[in-house]
């Protein structure tokens, strides 16, 4: 999968239906991708519409990727999510989130 990501400039998650946390929310910022996303796809990512472009319905699909320009301003939304996504998914964060639930067992 690191070549797509290698050979792609931004990722969709045209997502209408599902719930928890979307892999390839974490993934694309991760290989620090820009996301065009359905509300309902970056659910479960504490993304804010701020740090990822979001597009719910067709119309608005076809308007972000008329207006998409890959720049500056992207590029420091796409950062401010990636940092965001590395706190709350790092793999120590999550590790130790395990650990803690595990202990529940007890």
């Amino acid at each position: 999968i690191k070549d797509a990501y290698k050979d792609a400039s931004l990722t969709i998650v045209p997502i209408h239906f599902g719930s928890g946390t979307r892999i390839k929310v974490i993934e694309s910022y991760a290989h620090n991708r820009c996301m065009i996303s359905t509300s309902l796809g970056a659910q479960g990512s504490d993304l804010t519409p701020k740090e990822y472009l979001m597009a719910n319905t067709s119309s608005e699909w076809i308007q972000t990727l008329l207006d998409l320009k890959l720049d500056d301003n992207l590029d420091e939304m796409v950062e401010q999510a990636r940092l965001k996504m590395k706190n709350d998914f790092s793999d120590k964060l999550i590790s130790k989130k395990f650990y803690f639930w595990l202990k529940t067992f007890k």
